[in-house]
């Protein structure tokens, strides 16, 4: 009887924990809830958050909020859950989702586990919209825009992401740019998502567009006129501060003259200077040619002066350019002697504003001199102290 009592109770225990185990391995698996986080009224460049909780309210660890939409044909998409969180583009919605801008539409999300720990849940619906986003600005460049360029090359581009330039037109009938200032007409386009604002700015190279009628943006360009060169044939020269260009605004020109070497500048040539001529200027304004000009050079002598003297310091020698006057050194002196001034080899006195056209060696001329004392011999005042040339009265 006990046995059979015994018997009994173990398989009313077996029984009993049968079902408890089963409850034990549901209740291991937290269930979810997912709730957008991010306004339904989005932009195209939003990121739209999705909050991912287990019914504890603790962010969830693992998974993907999977979400689909209500438009034919439309693939899914997915986004992974970092500690609690989801996000996804809203560019991804509209690309993946088939979404049509502007309107709303229902989509529908769910949490797909990535472990055990937790359970999947049924889509949940909810209604976006997913708005353009629009640019306040939009700033351009243009390239091939110059005196003498065929209108044909020239072309605008963006520095704007997300905005081309579309059609391009220069508002005039010439197949080249001429002296005169031109007028832009350019459509935009936006890539998908993106809309230019109603007050939006359009800039092309810093200028600012005005907004057409029919949907364009006109821009008025600069004045165009030719700039012509200026090329200089230094012939070993060196110069400095020279212009190397010229237009009808450059107002007055000047030609700075050049230096060289052992040369002497003669003056500039060109094809209507035939004399050379220094210092030249010109109004930009009444010329319109490139121009060449010619530096015309001669070649400088130079004679070598010294000087010979026997008695006190002897000047330094020069170098004297040809033509012109030597610098009178100082005087030499020396006790006992009196400087006469210089001579040439002819012995003839020397005079330095005659121009050096050679060679010159120029000696000195000394006079000896005696000084004479005068002794009254304890008598009056005796006369002053004298300083005679040699064979000269005291």
């Amino acid at each position: 009887m006990k046995r059979r009592i015994l018997s009994l109770l173990l398989v009313l225990t077996l029984l009993l924990t049968l079902p408890f185990a089963g409850s034990a391995e549901a209740a291991a698996k937290k269930s979810v809830t997912v709730a957008m986080l991010s306004d339904p009224a989005l932009t195209y460049t939003e990121t739209v958050k999705f909050s991912v909780k287990d019914k504890d309210g603790q962010p969830v660890t693992d998974g993907t909020v999977n979400l689909r939409s209500s438009v034919e044909g439309s693939n899914q998409c997915s986004c992974p859950v970092n500690n609690g969180v989801a996000e996804i583009q809203a560019s991804t919605l509209v690309s993946n989702l088939g979404l049509p801008l502007g309107q709303p539409i229902e989509i529908f999300s769910c949490y797909l586990p990535g472990s055990g720990a937790y359970e999947a849940t049924a889509e949940t619906p909810l209604t976006i919209t997913v708005n353009e986003s629009t640019l306040p600005t939009v700033a351009l460049t243009f390239v091939g825009y110059a005196y003498g360029k065929p209108v044909s090359g020239f072309s605008v581009q963006s520095a704007t992401e997300h905005v081309s330039a579309g059609e391009v037109s220069i508002v005039n009938t010439d197949t080249t740019f001429g002296e005169k200032a031109y007028k832009v007409r350019l459509q935009l386009t936006t890539a998908e998502g993106y809309s230019l604002a109603s007050d939006v700015a359009v800039t092309l190279d810093d200028k600012t567009g005005t907004s057409a009628d029919d949907g364009y943006y006109e821009f008025q360009l600069d004045e165009l006129y030719p700039t012509y060169t200026i090329t200089y044939e230094l012939d070993g020269g060196t110069i400095f501060g020279q212009p190397t260009s010229y237009n009808k605004y450059s107002g007055t020109v000047t030609i700075p003259n050049p230096t060289k070497d052992g040369y002497r500048f003669l003056g500039w040539t060109d094809e209507d200077i035939t004399e050379p001529q220094k210092d030249i200027s010109f109004a930009a304004k009444e010329m319109n040619q490139n121009l060449t000009y010619t530096a015309e050079w001669e070649e400088i002598i130079y004679h070598n002066l010294g000087f010979v003297t026997e008695h006190g310091a002897k000047p330094q020698a020069q170098r004297v350019e040809s033509g012109t006057k030597a610098a009178r050194p100082a005087d030499p002196t020396e006790d006992g002697w009196r400087f006469k001034g210089w001579h040439d080899y002819m012995d003839a006195p020397f005079d330095f504003d005659t121009p050096i056209t050679g060679d010159t060696t120029l000696h000195a001329k000394w006079a000896k001199t005696w000084t004479v004392t005068f002794d009254s011999n304890g008598h009056g005042t005796a006369p002053a102290m004298q300083t005679v040339e040699e064979g000269e009265n005291a």
